[in-house]
């Protein structure tokens, strides 16, 4: 590398893989940049500049389901994911988008339940707490002492 130090010593010290140094070589090479670029700029910035964030144009190529109608759907009888994951893939490339495959559908949905779940439980903990007129005591980060 430009700098005299190898990928094993640099992932030594980063305590990450060669292939990971390899990678984050190989796109600063595609994008033109240099060791004297990359000086120049905040981590951030490089980092930004490495691995852009995903745009809504990229999002929209692949529009996400209707979680909270397919909740509703799977309470239904007779249908399940993939009947679901069926018209929603129809439905998608009628409009010229490319749908989710099965699996990344079925992880979304999960994703979503996950935190519908874990949101109805916080509702359920804190109903319960006010319900019962208990008093929340906040405590102060640094004393460790309720105010």
């Amino acid at each position: 590398m430009s700098l005299g130090i190898s990928r094993n010593e640099i992932s030594k010290l980063l305590k990450t893989s060669r292939n990971t140094i390899r990678k984050v070589e190989n796109t600063a090479k595609s994008l033109n940049l240099t060791w004297n670029d990359a000086s120049t700029m905040s981590n951030e910035e490089f980092a930004n500049k490495l691995f852009p964030k995903s745009n809504d144009d990229n999002d929209n190529l692949q529009p996400k389901p209707d979680c909270e109608m397919m909740y509703l759907e799977l309470q239904k009888t007779g249908v399940n994911r993939m009947l679901l994951w069926e018209e929603y893939s129809k439905e998608v490339k009628a409009i010229g988008k490319i749908p989710l495959q099965y699996s990344q559908f079925c992880n979304y949905f999960n994703q979503y339940m996950e935190k519908q779940s874990n949101d109805a439980l916080a509702d359920a903990i804190l109903d319960r707490v006010v319900s019962k007129s208990q008093t929340i005591k906040i405590m102060d980060d640094k004393s460790m002492r309720s105010r």
